[in-house]
């Protein structure tokens, strides 16, 4: 004999998103190996729950939120291992240049003038700080990524809150103008 299924409206609820939980763009949001799909769910029920959605089409928006909140945490992550690597690089270069200096003066390389290696602290505390930045083509995109992330998430954010104004009988504007544009930071 068949379960008759969630019989409250809490339980309806949670049910209606079975669907989206389990099938095709659950696959699609976590990427495996890096991410865990138990921190994905989380996100999504705790936005989802605070939002609170009522019908189909409000869950879709609460859930779209969540992915944008969900991605837009993924490029800060992006943008921190970026800003890792390059500073990385820098101690890698300097070990570099500091391996030639001592295979040049052990006589493994050809002589000739001897490369300067001596590198004050304060050298490297710059290179380090010059290289804080992602370079110029990562940033760019980071920006456009960061920006377009936003703007979806505020025009849904929008579109939702005037879904349940309008359900809970208050007047809502028929277009609502993001006016202070992409996140500082």
């Amino acid at each position: 004999m068949p379960k008759p299924g969630p019989r409250t409206k809490r339980g309806k609820a949670v049910s209606s998103r079975n669907a989206f939980k389990h099938g095709i763009q659950a696959g699609g949001v976590v990427i495996h190996g890096i991410e865990k799909y138990e921190e994905w769910e989380a996100l999504r029920d705790g936005i989802v729950e605070s939002l609170q959605p009522d019908g189909v089409l409000e869950n879709m928006l609460a859930e779209r939120i969540a992915l944008c909140l969900w991605k837009l945490r993924r490029l800060d992550r992006w943008q921190a291992v970026i800003t890792r690597s390059s500073i990385d690089a820098t101690d890698r270069d300097l070990h570099h240049a500091r391996s030639l200096a001592e295979a040049y003066r052990s006589g493994s390389l050809a002589k000739g003038k001897i490369p300067e290696v001596e590198i004050s602290e304060d050298e490297i505390m710059r290179e380090e700080l010059a290289r804080i930045i992602p370079p110029k083509h990562n940033l760019d995109l980071i920006m456009r990524y960061e920006s377009h992330l936003h703007r979806k998430y505020i025009q849904t954010l929008h579109e939702l809150e005037a879904m349940q104004g309008r359900r809970q009988g208050a007047a809502t504007p028929l277009a609502r103008v993001d006016i202070l544009g992409a996140p500082s930071g």
